[in-house]
């Protein structure tokens, strides 16, 4: 799972005090100190910088699979999408592609959706391994009633 940036609290809210980033923490932190600095309170930008950092360890073998077969249908996805675009480009002379690559991306949302679900319940069932973590690598007060950092503090 190397294609992500692992972290903690990389947004002020969210299902999981461990998040998956597209970007690197560089770009992430910049951000926090830039763009969220113009919208939330130095108290806020504080907590913020506190509680985002690189996640060490091992990450519970679920996710791996979970992971991998989202990956599979997220590809599949791309692929269709561009397949549907190209055939957009196309539409007066290629209706007949259109309407194949239109049921190519049905085909991938629903096996996207079912993979993601499948991402989600292993988020979930993987909770307890993450909260054990999250305990001895941040400690926060974060729970998944409580799940927005700027309700609670833990200094």
């Amino acid at each position: 799972m190397n294609k992500y940036t692992i972290v903690w609290h990389a947004h002020h809210e969210c299902n999981s005090p461990l998040e998956f980033l597209d970007e690197s923490y560089a770009s992430r932190l910049k951000t926090i100190k830039t763009e969220k600095a113009k919208e939330e309170s130095p108290e806020q930008i504080a907590v913020r910088l506190r509680l985002f950092k690189k996640f060490n360890g091992k990450l519970p073998v679920a996710l791996d699979a979970a992971d991998a077969a989202r990956d599979k249908a997220c590809a599949a996805w791309d692929k269709a999408c561009a397949a549907r675009d190209k055939a957009c480009a196309a539409w007066v002379k290629a209706c007949a592609a259109w309407d194949k690559a239109c049921a190519a991306w049905v085909k991938a949302c629903a096996a996207r959706d079912k993979a993601c679900a499948a991402w989600d319940k292993a988020i979930q069932d993987a909770m307890p391994e993450i909260m054990k973590l999250h305990a001895i690598q941040c400690g926060c007060g974060w729970t998944p009633e409580r799940p927005n950092i700027f309700y609670y503090t833990n200094k």
